[in-house]
């Protein structure tokens, strides 16, 4: 009987010690993460370039247009909704996380 009580406190001494392990998943998990997080956020601001560059081209274009602008107003429609999308894609998940987050608390 004694036996059997040492053997059951030492497996519960040597247990919590097991469990005290850092996660070797974890750590992985953590660093795909910031790197998806780091390609996400170098594509976000190339796309903002791009579209910034387009605006200007189209504007240069705009200026020197010698009556066809309907094209043009298109363009510049498209762009402009194309910005606006690639903003709201940014933000609107990070508010929905934010207002989960702020549930949980």
């Amino acid at each position: 009987m004694k036996k059997i009580l040492l053997i059951l406190v030492l497996i519960l001494i040597f247990n919590n010690l097991a469990l005290a392990q850092e996660d070797g998943f974890a750590k992985i998990e953590k660093e795909v993460f910031r790197i998806l997080t780091n390609i996400i956020r170098f594509a976000f601001s190339a796309l903002m370039l791009f579209g910034s560059l387009v605006l200007i081209f189209l504007g240069l274009k705009y200026i020197f247009a010698k009556g066809e602008v309907k094209e043009l107003h298109q363009s510049f429609l498209y762009v402009i909704l194309g910005l606006i999308l690639l903003i709201a894609s940014f933000f609107v998940p990070n508010l929905l996380k934010n207002f989960i987050e702020s549930l949980r608390s």
